[in-house]
């Protein structure tokens, strides 16, 4: 997933095309936040089970 995140961030730094920019912009978005609510739910399961 930081993969194709990435991808979508090498697409915003290249030259503004403004489909491709918005297209780009959403994925690494939705990407990003999924990355956030993984982390989220391996520290959480971490603390649950005391294995901080």
């Amino acid at each position: 997933m930081i993969e194709d995140r990435d991808a979508h961030a090498k697409v915003l730094a290249a030259a503004f095309e403004r489909d491709t920019a918005e297209r780009a912009r959403n994925k690494f978005v939705e990407m990003q936040a999924l990355i956030d609510a993984l982390y989220r739910a391996i520290k959480s399961e971490g603390t649950i089970s005391g294995a901080n």
